[in-house]
């Protein structure tokens, strides 16, 4: 009898070892609910993913609340020279920009690349324009800040890049 009772002991503990393998593998960054750190990198994502979103969409208001206030944006011209612009002004040029546009603009990112930093987020796009039969390819350069548990940013370099230098 004591035989019938031991497997049935064995049988109990695996099940107990099982569910606490389980839960343990359940907690492992990338295993079961997300991490504190996947979260943070999602939800600025999410807001790159936004901001070419409206750009496209021409919806420059919801497209210029992606940006602090005092965010400063900058753009390489094919010279290298570099133009430093406030975000009010930044956003008149992208305005207009889409005004003057007779087959109308989208851009895509391509990949999006999200580094974690404190409060602080970097993120490189590859992103893809097609104005009509014109096809471009560069880079966004996003510093956001976490404000209020939201992301926006506060830093934009960009650039268009030459066939030869894409990836």
């Amino acid at each position: 009898m004591a035989r019938s009772v031991e497997p049935s002991r064995r049988g109990a503990a695996l099940v107990a070892a099982t569910a606490v393998a389980a839960a343990l593998l359940c907690a492992l960054p990338g295993r079961g609910q997300a991490t504190g750190e996947d979260a943070r990198a999602s939800a600025v994502r999410e807001l790159i993913e936004l901001y070419f979103r409206t750009w496209s969409a021409r919806d420059m208001e919801r497209y210029g609340r992606c940006f602090l206030p005092q965010a400063a944006i900058q753009f390489v011209d094919p010279q290298g020279r570099l133009t430093t612009m406030p975000l009010r002004r930044f956003l008149a040029s992208q305005i207009e920009g889409h005004r003057a546009s007779e087959a109308g603009m989208t851009e895509t990112p391509e990949s999006i690349d999200v580094r974690l930093e404190g409060r602080v987020a970097r993120v490189l796009v590859f992103w893809k324009l097609l104005a009509g039969e014109r096809v471009e390819h560069g880079y966004d350069h996003f510093t956001l800040l976490e404000s209020d548990g939201q992301w926006r940013i506060a830093h934009l370099i960009f650039y268009a890049t030459p066939e030869s230098e894409r990836p």
